[in-house]
């Protein structure tokens, strides 16, 4: 783009007109005023499922179905809240272990991060997400296969599911402490 910083998020953009050399892009700011740019090349970032609500005209016919060929990838991505951040106070569960693959004495001396890969297992990826608010929670991810076949369980299934996973590695106070459950997938 000309000005790189014209294009606010949260703009809806509804067309991108190709000509050699130049592009204009046809969009709807956020006060609901359509505008337009031009550029000398455009690069377009988004997820398949949702290209289809963006024309772009003059564009080599072997890209058009690209969008179509592509999957979203399957993740579910949950969230519990909690009274404290009480990971961060404990000191003791974990007197030693292994730092990018380095053992490590006295691992938890200041508290634990509330940061965890899972290779192995359903849920990848838990990480400590308290709001600047302060209010104490800890994502969870499931990823490709493993959200593929907990997307079929309830609710009620993955959260108890996601607590498990947090308790093993946070304790049992995973389960006086929390506040909600959420989950988007």
């Amino acid at each position: 783009m000309t000005d790189p910083l014209s294009i606010e998020a949260r703009t809806q953009i509804t067309q991108i007109d190709n000509q050699p050399g130049m592009q204009t892009v046809s969009y709807t700011d956020t006060f609901g005023h359509f505008k337009t740019l031009t550029a000398n090349r455009t690069i377009v970032a988004m997820a398949p499922a949702v290209s289809a609500s963006l024309q772009i005209t003059n564009i080599d016919k072997n890209r058009m179905g690209l969008p179509n060929a592509m999957q979203n990838s399957n993740m579910i991505m949950t969230f519990v809240t909690f009274k404290s951040a009480f990971w961060r106070q404990d000191t003791t569960s974990y007197p030693s272990g292994r730092v990018s693959g380095i053992p490590t004495q006295n691992i938890s001396r200041y508290g634990l991060l509330g940061d965890a890969l899972l290779a192995d297992e359903d849920v990848v990826w838990i990480m400590d997400n308290t709001s600047a608010e302060g209010l104490p929670a800890l994502f969870a991810f499931k990823v490709g296969d493993a959200a593929v076949k907990w997307r079929q369980q309830t609710k009620a299934a993955r959260e108890t599911m996601v607590k498990g996973y947090m308790t093993k590695l946070f304790g049992s106070q995973v389960g006086t402490e929390t506040i909600d459950y959420y989950e988007h997938d």
